[in-house]
C-alpha cells in the first residue's frame, strides 16, 4: 500500500465507507 495525500486518503475512507466488500491493495 502506498502513501496518498490527504484528499487521497480522505478518498480512500470514503471508499472503504460506500463499498467495504472492496479490497483494495
Amino acid at each position: 500500500m502506498v502513501q496518498l495525500p490527504t484528499q487521497g486518503v480522505n478518498a480512500f475512507i470514503m471508499d472503504r465507507i460506500y463499498h467495504p466488500a472492496l479490497s483494495i491493495e
